[in-house]
């Protein structure tokens, strides 16, 4: 599927396992490579409804490429507002943004 599908509707994705199809650069995956580069990319909330966050294992996350490259990621669908409501402080992709996540189990570029 499309990222959007995801950041556009996250409450019906939400607890599930999915393949989305986008561009990944640090801890986010976006609609299109030009999103990725847009300014403060990963909260600015022109983009909120074409990027989803990224968490993983460590390993998974120091491998993310800090220009944006064609993965299609795996994993599930998650909501920062969740993490949010029962912790003092989140860390990652939902310390700086609300809106979905994907609690990534794999990575494959394309």
């Amino acid at each position: 599927m499309d990222v959007r599908t995801i950041a556009s509707h996250p409450e019906e994705w939400t607890g599930k396992c999915v393949a989305v199809d986008g561009y990944w650069q640090l801890r986010a995956l976006f609609a299109q490579r030009r999103d990725a580069r847009s300014s403060y990319s990963m909260s600015n909330t022109a983009v909120r409804d074409r990027r989803i966050g990224i968490y993983g294992s460590d390993r998974l996350l120091a491998a993310a490429p800090r220009s944006p490259a064609a993965y299609t990621a795996v994993g599930i669908v998650g909501q920062c507002e969740q993490l949010w409501a029962e912790a003092v402080m989140v860390m990652g992709y939902c310390h700086y943004t609300g809106g979905p996540y994907l609690a990534v189990a794999e990575m494959k570029a394309r």
